[in-house]
């Protein structure tokens, strides 16, 4: 025979097992589609998602040099045509100092911050 406790147990359980999915599926770097809007270096750029909410993007697990250093410039263009105007998919990783997301990005089937 099952009580009223033992169901409500049942429930708490299943929404806490849902939630815990929920969170690893954050934490394994939950994805996020949207157009790429702008390129700010050879490292960051602009999202636009389906929300239209605009978001800054830093990739994950690379560095170029930032605009006024050598080859700042080609960095930046590499980057935009490999991005720019695109629809792409963000892998988030993490959040920087800055405040901005860092993630992997792809790009149909080209890894950005592989590429």
């Amino acid at each position: 025979m099952v009580t009223a406790a033992m169901r409500r147990h049942g429930q708490v359980f299943t929404l806490t097992a849902l939630w815990l999915l929920a969170m690893v599926h954050v934490a394994a770097g939950a994805g996020v589609a949207g157009r790429v809007i702008g390129v700010t270096d050879g490292d960051t750029l602009t999202l636009l998602d389906a929300g239209h909410r605009q978001t800054k993007i830093r990739l994950a697990e690379i560095d170029t040099p930032e605009s006024r250093q050598p080859y700042g410039t080609r960095a930046k263009q590499a980057l935009s045509g490999l991005v720019f105007g695109r629809d792409v998919r963000v892998f988030i990783v993490d959040t920087d100092r800055y405040g901005r997301t860092v993630a992997r990005v792809c790009a149909g089937s080209i890894d950005v911050s592989s590429a």
